[in-house]
């Protein structure tokens, strides 16, 4: 196939796209699938983007050969399983770009395997990978915002767990930032300059809260923290 552009359309009934090859562009923003949908073995030259979209159910496999990028960004996931030939399964989410992705009853539970240790979402880093590696912190704190309510919502506790500290390690780089931009007129526009103070201070309080107790998530940082003040006062 060609250009497919299946932007804003309805799906109401089975969708399946099987050992399909995608030679142009492959467009379903904006586009509801209803039913089951199924990409099985899809290959394309260009990614599948899926942005704004809605997918209720159904499967998502990738190919070992020239396995192609699909595109969440701000798309609403539901009960999608996602799978890979083995060759590549342990890089499953390189494949996906997640970015302010809506989980609507996404078993994380099945991919915790693939997500250990760092619970990383954005992580598109296999060579030739089209989307943004390095994306703003806000975009950042609101993927892993909706992560953890997703998570939330299928009882994954330890999942979203991880996408709560993600979470706040993004907006503590938001503080950082504004106070990074805030330094050319700093000394001359007082607006600026309460801006940065109160940005100054939460980026404090943020970078303390997650050295002390890890956000409330890493209890061991609390006993190192504890220790650290006890040895401090005894000499």
């Amino acid at each position: 196939y060609g250009d497919v552009n299946g932007t804003y359309a309805e799906f109401n009934g089975r969708t399946s796209f099987a050992d399909v090859t995608f030679d142009g562009s492959v467009e379903f923003d904006n586009a509801s699938f209803h039913d089951t949908v199924h990409f099985r073995d899809v290959q394309s030259t260009e990614p599948i983007s899926l942005a704004d979209a809605v997918l209720e159910r159904g499967t998502i496999s990738l190919p070992a050969s020239n396995p192609p990028f699909y595109d969440f960004t701000r798309a609403t996931i539901g009960d999608i399983t996602l799978d890979a030939d083995e060759t590549i399964a342990e890089n499953l989410f390189e494949y996906f770009n997640i970015t302010e992705t809506v989980f609507d009853d996404f078993d994380f539970a099945k991919y915790s395997a693939y997500l250990r240790p760092d619970w990383k979402l954005h992580t598109n880093t296999v060579p030739d990978a089209p989307f943004d590696t390095n994306p703003c912190p806000d975009e950042l704190e609101a993927t892993y915002l909706k992560a953890k309510q997703g998570a939330k919502a299928v009882g994954h506790n330890k999942a979203a767990s991880e996408f709560f500290f993600h979470e706040m390690r993004f907006r503590k780089q938001q503080h950082k930032s504004r106070i990074r931009q805030s330094w050319p007129d700093l000394v001359t526009d007082w607006d600026t300059f309460k801006n940065s103070a109160v940005s100054t201070v939460r980026w404090i309080s943020n970078a303390t809260l997650g050295y002390i107790a890890g956000y409330g998530e890493r209890p061991r940082n609390v006993i190192y923290s504890s220790l650290f003040v006890v040895f401090a006062f005894a000499v």
